[in-house]
């Protein structure tokens, strides 16, 4: 008991001070948006172009830190069925033009943490479709009486044996993937492994 407590202090600590770093980087990243903002009208576009880029990058990477922090709101509700929630997730994808799909089966009844499962397939259908050039992502689910199996499959390179484990370490990026236009923060997958367990 005195361990499990010390153990929580320790993540409750951890949270405090990400929040806290979170809230006072969003303040000057603010200020810079606001300098941007007022730019001479003369200033180049392009320059104008980057600037606001380095500002989203920092101010996703804050994001992403303070949810891995907090664990993303693991017991966030509603509950809904899981065939809902995955029809939902790629009439989304659908509207905005991106080939994911979903193969239907008999409708997965079970009822399922909604906002935490989002989340993740959020993620790994975004890099699939990432790192597969936009090719064809297709969702599976196999139903059983108290659970149930996801499968997304991509047309991607993969990820080499030797850096699956890796991939799930905080800031951790593929070496061929270290632009921040197509690499990612290096957080995604250590989001998902956390919402995962």
């Amino acid at each position: 008991n005195s361990a499990e407590r010390e153990i929580q202090t320790l993540l409750d600590n951890r949270t405090t001070l990400l929040a806290g770093i979170s809230h006072d980087l969003r303040t000057p990243l603010t200020r810079m948006q606001l300098e941007v903002a007022l730019l001479p009208p003369d200033t180049p576009q392009e320059q104008i172009h980057s600037l606001d880029h380095e500002i989203d990058v920092m101010n996703r990477l804050v994001t992403q830190t303070l949810e891995l922090a907090r664990g993303l709101g693991k017991r966030e509700q509603p509950d809904m069925p899981l065939a809902d929630l995955l029809g939902q997730l790629v009439d989304q994808h659908t509207r905005d033009g991106e080939p994911v799909t979903l193969e239907k089966g008999n409708g997965c009844t079970l009822r399922i943490p909604s906002h935490p499962l989002r989340r993740i397939l959020e993620n790994l259908v975004c890099n699939a479709l990432r790192y597969s050039d936009n090719q064809a992502v297709s969702l599976s689910v196999e139903c059983h009486e108290d659970s149930a199996v996801l499968h997304i499959r991509d047309q991607g390179p993969g990820i080499p044996a030797d850096l699956r484990k890796r991939v799930f370490t905080p800031f951790f990026r593929l070496e061929n993937s270290r632009n921040t236009q197509t690499g990612g923060s290096g957080l995604g997958l250590a989001i998902t492994r956390q919402l995962c367990d």
